[in-house]
């Protein structure tokens, strides 16, 4: 929607990008919300959004997909395999793997159709923080090395079988030391506004105004719960860095204060909708065929 709005001749490239059939685009959650925490159905229904984004712009159907943040369990990896996903990306958390290394694919542990590919946080860190300038040597060099060579997500998955089942019955994310969702839920704070926000749910839902829900979708972006953490060490330091205010407690003030003003157009909204008539029920007839078949 960004660049559709401000910058086309980037979403054009993407465009072109998808005809070359030498990338894959996965499904995600719509807001790059925290849905999948929350509820199973608005989480569905994101990821629906998503996909059919993927195909109104780049003309493919995702199959593989990847939760905000890297978000998972063995739970919310179910919920993807319900919703007909083949291959998902997750963490490879050391509390998790253990001694297994996250180089092989692995298989959810309540539905094992679903594979799953994990992140060897060493090596990607190393490409993407510490030697991105030697991204254009990187391709040549892979090419030159006997052993290896460049598959999308699905391919990889498609290609070599699961070594063994991952069992992750607590949720994991990409996120700090601690591979968790303590990123986004580890406090007060952020627990007061993410459980305010999702008790508008219902709501929302009922309006059924276009309006509400863009502005819905917006509210639940996970950076809004990220810029209230309260870390400290090297995890603080990280999450100052992307943080555009203050302090956490200013983000919270913020984020507060446009819910609350979102709140009252929600209620406004609410009261301006009209009941939902209840029709009657027709009076029973003596002697229906019904009674007389002893139905009651």
């Amino acid at each position: 929607e960004q660049m559709r709005a401000y910058a086309p001749e980037v979403l054009d490239s993407f465009r072109r990008l998808a005809r070359t059939g030498c990338v894959e685009f996965l499904a995600e959650t719509y807001s790059h919300s925290l849905a999948s925490l929350s509820s199973k159905e608005d989480f569905m229904q994101q990821v629906a959004l998503h996909t059919e984004l993927m195909k109104k712009e780049f003309g493919v159907a995702p199959t593989a997909f990847r939760n905000t943040e890297l978000i998972y369990s063995d739970r919310i990896g179910s919920d993807v395999a319900e919703m007909g996903f083949k291959t998902m990306l997750a963490e490879g958390a050391r509390h998790v793997l253990g001694w297994k290394s996250p180089g092989y694919v692995y298989a959810n542990a309540l539905d094992q159709r679903l594979r799953l590919l994990l992140r060897n946080y060493k090596l990607s860190d190393d490409i993407a923080f510490r030697f991105s300038n030697f991204m254009k040597a990187l391709v040549p060099a892979v090419l030159k090395r006997e052993g290896l060579e460049f598959a999308t997500v699905s391919e990889a998955a498609a290609k070599y079988q699961p070594v063994a089942v991952l069992h992750c019955p607590h949720v994991m994310s990409w996120a700090d030391e601690e591979r968790d969702i303590t990123a986004w839920l580890g406090n007060e704070l952020q627990n007061e506004a993410f459980g305010k926000l999702y008790a508008l749910r219902d709501k929302i839902a009922r309006l059924k105004d276009p309006d509400f829900d863009h502005v819905w979708n917006f509210m639940q972006a996970s950076d809004h719960f990220y810029y209230m953490a309260t870390k400290w060490l090297s995890d603080g330091d990280v999450h100052a860095y992307f943080n555009p205010y203050e302090s956490s407690y200013d983000a919270f003030i913020n984020y507060m204060n446009v819910l609350s003003d979102f709140e009252i157009e929600v209620e406004k909204a609410f009261d301006r909708k009209p009941p939902v008539r209840k029709t009657k029920p027709s009076p029973r007839k003596k002697g229906s065929d019904r009674e007389k078949a002893g139905v009651r």
